[in-house]
């Protein structure tokens, strides 16, 4: 009866053993989330260019909590580009207003987005160093790395 005791006694130690294991490793095993990933010393690049047809100029105002990089006007294909590096506690942001059209009264449309984030997707398809944001006729869109494609994110308003 004591092999028997013994043996169930191993048996147990064995699976406690097996399922701390398992527990260690998933974590590693996991795709980085949003939540885990640390772009530490990356030095970001934002890029807004106009890519409307025509010779249609816009208005651009991109900001963070931090810094505001001014009302500026983009002829036709010029852009703007800005560098920075994430802070420690993830809540680097930045966004964009685009005015197109008008003056500001009838007949102008607009679009607010956000340019920077921490999210590992938006990391992924600006290949984890460069966002570029090009705005066009039918809306506003992120030059996908990951995918080599332009694909539209925002759309105009008004």
């Amino acid at each position: 009866m004591s092999n028997i005791h013994h043996s169930s006694k191993y048996k147990i130690i064995y699976s406690l053993l097996l399922v701390l294991s398992q527990t260690l490793t998933l974590p590693s095993l996991c795709l980085e989330t949003k939540d885990n990933v640390f772009p530490a010393f990356i030095r970001w690049h934002v890029t807004v260019i106009n890519r409307l047809n025509a010779s249609k100029g816009m208005l651009v105002h991109c900001r963070s909590q931090d810094d505001d990089l001014g009302l500026q006007t983009l002829p036709p294909t010029a852009n703007i580009t800005w560098s920075f590096e994430a802070n420690f506690f993830h809540s680097t942001l930045f966004w964009c207003r685009l005015q197109k059209g008008g003056g500001g009264g009838h007949g102008s449309v607009r679009a607010a987005f956000k340019v920077f984030w921490h999210d590992v997707r938006l990391f992924d398809k600006c290949g984890w160093k460069n966002c570029i944001w090009m705005a066009k006729d039918d809306g506003i869109y992120i030059r996908n790395f990951a995918k080599e494609i332009d694909q539209l994110s925002y759309t105009w308003e008004g």
